[in-house]
């Protein structure tokens, strides 16, 4: 398979990942899948966290919800067992709750630590992402850092400021990869 089409699957696949995790919460909403085991849950950012409770503001700037953690909650960070003291303010995460104050279940999601925008700045050790919302996010590079620009491989060096980039990050602080697309001159019209 070439690198191109490689790039495209991995593209389609990444944007039904999203799809899927973002329509979550509107499924749950309306009614679909188990709304006793969901709908009354939250999906969005820590905002405060503590050894028996925990506050998340969903993404899209909305009402904040507190649920208690008991022992009982179940908590899982990268796709591994954890507790209440591995997740952190900032963190994304789906609270699950049968009764809307109690969390049955916290899902730390590392897939959404990343950041989708423009480049505000770049350097051979970082880059700062602008989103359309929200605060702009710095990454760190390191030699490990998968970059690509226009589905080619690339180095830091060859993004620029303006660039639209996603950065996948697994804890939120290091960039793990980072896929731009440089936008193309247009042709002079007269």
């Amino acid at each position: 398979m070439t690198t191109n089409k490689k790039i495209s699957v991995s593209m389609v696949l990444g944007i039904i990942a999203l799809a899927f995790v973002a329509a979550l919460p509107a499924f749950a909403q309306q009614g679909g899948g188990n709304r006793a085991a969901f709908g009354n849950g939250a999906f969005g950012n820590i905002t405060a966290i503590s050894a028996t409770s925990i506050t998340v503001t969903p993404r899209n700037n909305g009402t904040a919800k507190t649920f208690t953690i008991s022992a009982s909650t179940t908590v899982t960070v990268d796709l591994k067992a954890a507790t209440a003291t591995d997740l952190k303010v900032g963190d994304p995460v789906q609270v699950r709750s049968k009764d809307g104050a109690a969390a049955d279940a916290i899902t730390e999601f590392h897939i959404l630590k990343g950041a989708n925008g423009n480049i505000t700045a770049v350097s051979a050790t970082s880059i700062t992402i602008a989103p359309r919302t929200g605060d702009p996010k710095t990454f760190t590079i390191s030699p490990d850092t998968k970059i690509q620009l226009n589905g080619k491989d690339a180095a830091a060096t060859d993004l620029t400021v303006g660039t639209r980039a996603q950065v996948k990050s697994t804890d939120g602080a290091a960039a793990d990869a980072i896929s731009a697309m440089a936008r193309r001159a247009r042709p002079a019209t007269n």
